[in-house]
């Protein structure tokens, strides 16, 4: 498996190539679709997307998305959101925290 730094290059590298921080126009590169990855645990794959979500105060901001799913029945094992759509750090953060917290 990747690095956590190393699949957070990855994704925004291929999903947010402009670095777009969710202000203003989207730009043509920047793309919501899932990608998945390899974890080190068997039958678990680590899904990143960016969602478009409401806030506590009713407005709405671009977060990504990480999900541990059992890929033999595409179950999602637990989901976790995270800030900024630009930061490779903030992406980085997110996956260990979700990685740490299931390692059995």
């Amino acid at each position: 498996m990747m690095k956590s730094d190393e699949i957070a290059k990855a994704f925004l590298h291929e999903m947010n190539p402009t670095n777009w921080n969710g202000q203003g126009g989207m730009p043509a590169g920047f793309d919501a679709r899932t990608l998945e990855f390899i974890t080190d645990m068997p039958d678990v794959l680590l899904d990143i997307s960016f969602e478009f979500c409401m806030e506590d105060n009713s407005t709405f901001q671009w977060e990504h998305c990480c999900e541990l799913v059992q890929e033999s029945s595409d179950t999602i094992i637990e989901r976790v959101y995270g800030y900024g759509i630009d930061s490779v750090q903030n992406l980085t953060d997110t996956i260990n925290y979700l990685l740490e917290g299931n390692l059995k």
